[in-house]
């Protein structure tokens, strides 16, 4: 017979073994979540420094952006490209540094399948909304004339003694009114308002750069027929690259496809009283990615050429996944 001392020690060793399987139940759940935690900070910590990677390198590829504002007069000189300003120049080739291989290497950086790129654009090749006139304005015709009305009255002097308030973004001016995003952004055929409109330009009436500037920006010059817009751009992505000068927009009575249009005088006035043929105002897009586009980070800079010295007046950056 079990004697009842005998059971009470049997007792016993049961609620001892069961204790310590709670507790190493507890120990391995306490165990398994400070695993998780540590990989989930583990992950953190290379995502952090993933995304300080890609966002250098694109602080990288806009200084070598810099760089090619840089020596812009020099090498348009050099080409004898120094009389106008078009997309035939150097500067307006887009730059994978990866593909370069002079300032990164893509095995060396582990980025085989990402990007470090730059590409400039003319920012006087959009309707400035700061300096454009009101006629541009209303040849886009998703802008309200309420909205027109609202602009130029917020770019005219409070007082003599006050300059025009300009806006520092093409956001600024969505919110002047509910445009929908067919209009804002565009679609895969024609060019949202976000794609012709800029802050910046020349302050001189907001002339356009007849050399880089779109079909769609070129329509909304006063006067301007949408035929001679796009024939413009045609010629000017042809081998010849013209218009240098205004002068040269006689190449336009040159047959296009065997068709031949007529270009008066009457026709051209819009050109040679809204247009120009250099530009002193440029943005750098610079783009890199980390861990094949998971993390992608952008620089966004716009500066103004004084002489061969590119002035920054705007530096935007950020980052974030794909």
């Amino acid at each position: 017979m079990i004697t009842r001392a005998r059971f009470q020690r049997g007792g016993r060793g049961g609620f001892v073994l069961v204790s310590v399987l709670w507790i190493l139940a507890i120990l391995t759940v306490i165990s398994i979540g400070f695993a998780r935690r540590s990989m989930l900070e583990r992950r953190m910590a290379w995502y952090a420094l993933d995304r300080e990677q890609a966002q250098q390198m694109a602080r990288a590829a806009a200084q070598r952006g810099l760089f090619e504002l840089q020596n812009k007069q020099l090498l348009d000189a050099y080409s004898e490209q120094s009389s106008y300003t078009g997309l035939d120049q150097r500067w307006a080739r887009p730059i994978d540094l990866f593909e370069e291989g002079e300032y990164f290497s893509a095995s060396a950086q582990g980025a085989e399948e990402d990007h470090c790129e730059v590409w400039i654009e003319d920012a006087e090749s959009r309707i400035s909304l700061n300096y454009g006139q009101e006629e541009f304005f209303e040849a886009l015709k998703p802008i309200h004339k309420r909205t027109i009305s609202r602009l130029l009255k917020l770019r005219e002097p409070s007082t003599p003694y006050h300059q025009q308030t300009l806006l520092h973004s093409v956001e600024e001016f969505r919110s002047m009114q509910d445009f929908t995003d067919k209009d804002w952004y565009g679609t895969g055929r024609t060019k949202g308002l976000v794609d012709v409109l800029s802050v910046w330009g020349d302050p001189a009436y907001g002339r356009l750069n007849v050399n880089t500037a779109s079909a769609e920006a070129l329509s909304c010059l006063p006067g301007m027929e949408p035929e001679i817009a796009q024939r413009i751009v045609a010629a000017r992505n042809g081998p010849d690259r013209r218009p240098r000068t205004a002068d040269d927009l006689a190449f336009l009575n040159v047959g296009m496809v065997g068709q031949k249009i007529d270009v008066s005088a009457e026709k051209l006035a819009p050109i040679h009283k809204f247009c120009k043929t250099d530009s002193r105002f440029f943005t750098i897009h610079a783009h890199a990615s980390r861990r094949r586009g998971k993390i992608n980070a952008y620089c966004t800079v716009t500066v103004e050429m004084r002489g061969t010295v590119p002035a920054v007046l705007a530096w935007r950056e950020g980052a974030g996944g794909a």
